[in-house]
């Protein structure tokens, strides 16, 4: 099946003719075993529009021009997006869109289930937020979850068990801070994996989708941050050593490697990519803004601008997969 991409980005000049947008430069991105549908993502009035890899628009899926972005189904037959009005689902054709979740709540997030057939959806509601099992097919939805009064559910990851891994937070005065909860769909039981009671930032979870090693950044000072990687089964932790590592850090699906982007000295982003095996070993991939790891096993990094998509496998050094037109800005990637 050939392999394809699903790029949300933001088009800053989309300009009146549609297809203008699509002028697209850089690497052949077929030729290196990608794919070749991508999501564009753009404020010129046309919104969310389904491109090939060098960002010939094929086709308009939203004109909302924000708030907007999508996935692919694990099958490859079907995409899910969102927009102020909610989220919709459509073939990978095209055909036979549907409204799935109306809400015009701008704190939704939502992950495709294994098979295929549904979605994981988290929001944050006025009252109260909920995380639902959303057919895709339509029908009625089951409620997985709903957390206390002001705390937000956020899907990540399915185990390789078939369990549902989210995040749960609450920033408001009073409220717990966040936890890691993995939920049984075969059982219905929940357990929690960790959790704070900082009622800060939102953390990010780093604990690798086959659950045994658990990432976490420190800072030391205002430049120097230490990464430390936690086994689970044994209680052990190790400090990585030589990587000054920043807060853009992501488990590759199979837990095999760790990516993260170094800080500069100033405490920015000095563009320094490093995979890092549980172990220890390191590999230097080159250099990006940020990352994305795909469902086939890339990692994609984004360089210039947010406009040049590069990808490394295995921790080999990153190949240009393609670079979209000036005014373009890529910020999510997603491949199968």
């Amino acid at each position: 099946m050939q392999r394809r991409l699903l790029v949300a980005a933001l088009c800053l000049a989309f300009g009146a003719a549609l297809p203008g947008c699509g002028s697209g430069t850089g690497g052949d991105a077929g030729s290196r075993g990608h794919g070749s549908r991508l999501l564009v993502f753009g404020t010129g009035g046309y919104g969310l529009a389904l491109t090939d890899a060098r960002g010939h628009v094929l086709r308009v899926l939203s004109t909302a021009h924000y708030g907007t972005w999508g996935l692919w189904s694990p099958n490859d037959a079907l995409i899910a997006w969102k927009d102020p009005h909610g989220i919709h689902v459509e073939r990978a054709d095209g055909s036979r869109v549907r409204l799935l979740v109306p809400t015009r709540n701008s704190n939704v997030t939502f992950i495709w289930s294994p098979d295929s057939r549904s979605l994981v959806v988290g929001f944050a509601g006025k009252k109260q937020g909920q995380l639902w099992l959303v057919p895709a097919a339509g029908g009625a939805r089951k409620v997985l979850d709903k957390p206390q009064p002001g705390v937000t559910p956020r899907p990540e990851f399915w185990t390789p068990g078939g369990d549902l891994v989210y995040l749960v937070y609450g920033t408001g005065p009073g409220h717990f801070g966040a936890a890691v909860r993995e939920l049984s769909l075969r059982t219905g039981r929940t357990r929690t994996l960790w959790s704070t009671t900082t009622a800060q930032a939102t953390p990010e979870p780093m604990m690798s989708p086959d659950l045994r090693y658990w990432a976490s950044v420190t800072e030391l000072s205002q430049n120097r941050q230490e990464l430390r990687i936690l086994d689970r089964a044994t209680g052990r932790s190790r400090i990585v050593r030589g990587v000054n590592a920043s807060s853009l850090v992501a488990w590759s699906p199979d837990s095999r490697s760790l990516a993260v982007i170094e800080s500069g000295r100033q405490g920015a982003f000095d563009g320094r990519v490093v995979t890092i095996a549980p172990d220890g070993r390191l590999h230097r991939v080159g250099a990006g803004q940020t990352l994305f790891w795909g469902r086939g096993g890339e990692l994609f990094v984004l360089q210039g601008n947010y406009d040049q998509v590069w990808a490394s496998r295995d921790g080999g050094p990153e190949q240009l997969l393609f670079r979209l037109p000036g005014g373009h800005e890529v910020i999510s990637v997603d491949s199968n």
